[in-house]
């Protein structure tokens, strides 16, 4: 099992623009790749300036579906179209990991994180999400894609 280095970070809210949609682990790839250009469209006829990499925020999880949201940071907030949404990433307490590889292997990322952070007697503030951190379209070989987790907390 690869290793993973914790952090516990304060972050500031960021505004975003998501699509929400159903999902399961088999499924998620073609949701996002649904899901990520109509959000960049909006945002382009916004004028919206990026402020980040692209993102999933899981939430609502009900055996192996779950409820996501796949966006993008935006520098100031901007208002949805119905289909798109204007959101915020949370901010304060947060533990946050690198994980280098291919996404089929990112929920032993997530049970690790999340098994960190019980031990270390947090809760949880919400559902996890992910940051690409890569541009999988450039950079084809997937042992090398990084990916961070982050998982709002408290204690």
């Amino acid at each position: 099992m690869e290793q993973y280095k914790m952090e516990v970070v304060e972050i500031q809210p960021r505004p975003t623009l998501t699509v929400t949609f159903s999902s399961n682990d088999a499924d998620l790839p073609n949701d996002v790749a649904k899901a990520l250009p109509a959000v960049f469209q909006y945002a382009r006829s916004q004028k919206a300036d990026f402020a980040g990499q692209p993102f999933v925020k899981f939430s609502h999880r009900n055996g192996p579906q779950f409820e996501a949201e796949a966006g993008i940071p935006v520098s100031s907030e901007i208002a949805g179209d119905g289909h798109v949404l204007a959101g915020h990433l949370p901010g304060g307490s947060t533990v946050t990991t690198i994980h280098i590889g291919p996404h089929e292997l990112l929920d032993v990322a997530h049970r690790t994180l999340c098994a960190w952070a019980r031990d270390n007697d947090f809760k949880f503030n919400g559902g996890p999400w992910e940051v690409y951190l890569t541009d999988t379209v450039l950079q084809t070989d997937s042992a090398t894609w990084e990916t961070q987790l982050f998982l709002s907390v408290y204690k």
